[in-house]
């Protein structure tokens, strides 16, 4: 059964789904709204392609395979039977409190340890993500190649050209003291040199608690980018790393 669901701008920001082919991309959206409040689905590629791409003369399990690999869905086996996990649905998406329950089992633990994950849009102290994803649109222009960068200004800027905030301090409750970092380090080798250093080397880890991550950035401009454009990387780097269920929460120094 179809559902209504919530779909932001920054869906169209993610560089790794632009990765997906077109249908690909489209046969995701369609996934979130035939997936129950769990963001599951039995994985039934001949079905799921009957209900999102009808008129399309694709391959399904094709498709669904390059989204597993790229991490945005988890396919797996409970007592013989196959379904899908969207990675990023409980954060993404508020069903409904009326809506059904999931009559579909979790990944097994130890799929869901080192595999599932919640793609967050991640929160801010600046406001929810869902505020933050939507104004993304209109206060972020475009140029010819993609979305420009907005050039920070006022006392921060001197950050934003190079100088780093400071050394990371730990995360309670099982977190690395370092995990920011590490996650740095990631971004570092797949975004190139002048937008990493433009939007991540100003930045450091503070102390956070119950499985979140605060992450301390030079103004609100910088948070409202990150949480936009880069929120579902993030989330797939943490979940690389051993964080699943991490949440982002990036806050300004101003």
């Amino acid at each position: 059964m179809a559902r209504t669901r919530d779909l932001k701008h920054a869906f169209f920001l993610d560089e790794e789904l632009a990765k997906q082919p077109p249908l690909g991309r489209i046969l995701f959206e369609g996934l979130w709204t035939i997936a129950d409040r769990m963001g599951r689905l039995e994985d039934r590629p001949v079905r799921i392609k009957i209900q999102v791409l009808p008129f399309d003369d694709c391959d399904a399990d094709e498709l669904l395979n390059g989204l597993a690999e790229a991490r945005f869905i988890l396919r797996y086996e409970v007592a013989g039977r196959r379904y899908i996990q969207i990675r990023s649905f409980s954060r993404h998406q508020r069903p409904h409190p009326r809506e059904q329950e999931s009559a579909i089992p979790p990944p097994p633990s130890n799929e869901a340890k080192s595999n599932e994950f919640n793609r967050a849009a991640p929160r801010s102290v600046e406001g929810s993500a869902k505020d933050l994803s939507s104004r993304a649109g209109s206060s972020f222009p475009s140029g010819p190649s993609g979305p420009s960068f907005p050039q920070p200004s006022g006392p921060s800027a001197d950050h934003a050209a190079g100088q780093d905030l400071g050394q990371t301090r730990g995360v309670e409750h099982g977190a690395s003291p370092d995990l920011w970092n590490r996650i740095r380090e990631e971004l570092g080798r797949r975004l190139d040199p002048k937008e990493f250093k433009t939007w991540f080397q100003p930045t450091r880890q503070a102390p956070s608690t119950n499985g979140s991550l605060l992450v301390r950035v030079p103004t609100p401009t910088f948070a409202e980018w990150i949480e936009s454009r880069y929120g579902v990387t993030l989330a797939s780097i943490a979940a690389e790393l051993g964080y699943p269920e991490l949440e982002f929460h990036f806050v300004a120094e101003e």
